[in-house]
């Protein structure tokens, strides 16, 4: 059986900020603070290519679904009305 888990809640810019802002002023602390910029870019191209509309898996995930596998017309239209639930099992 296929379970859906929610996925965790997402940490806030604040969050982030303030547990660097609770480092004790030294090394770690400031290669916390250089990374930030860093951590935030990286943080943003996964949300990006991971988001439910538009998003690269998105895209990646229909070509090959629409190519690669051989579908009938009424599965790929099954599959486009509902691409996560189209072959649950239960």
């Amino acid at each position: 059986m296929h379970a859906r888990h929610p996925a965790p809640p997402p940490h806030t810019q604040q969050e982030n900020t303030a547990d660097i802002d609770q480092l004790p002023e030294g090394p770690a602390k400031e290669k916390a603070l250089a990374m930030r910029g860093k951590v935030e870019a990286a943080s943003r191209a996964l949300d990006d290519m991971l988001a439910v509309e538009g998003g690269a898996c998105q895209r990646l995930v229909e070509a090959i679904i629409v190519k690669y596998i051989a579908l009938s017309p009424f599965e790929l239209q099954e599959w486009e009305n509902d691409p996560e639930g189209v072959w649950d099992i239960a």
